[in-house]
């Protein structure tokens, strides 16, 4: 399993069973904070959770 996150504070935003889905999570919320103009690099994170 494998969970989405804030790289500063941690904080989880969702949990998926596979790493792609992860990844592709991760990349929509980038692409979500660019068009609100809110984007930062590294921003999210990708963590293996149990």
């Amino acid at each position: 399993m494998y969970a989405t996150q804030d790289r500063e504070t941690g904080t989880r935003i969702d949990i998926f069973g596979t790493l792609e889905e992860a990844e592709r999570a991760l990349k929509e919320c980038e692409s979500d904070d660019m068009k609100d103009g809110v984007y930062t690099p590294d921003f999210y994170e990708i963590v293996e959770v149990e």
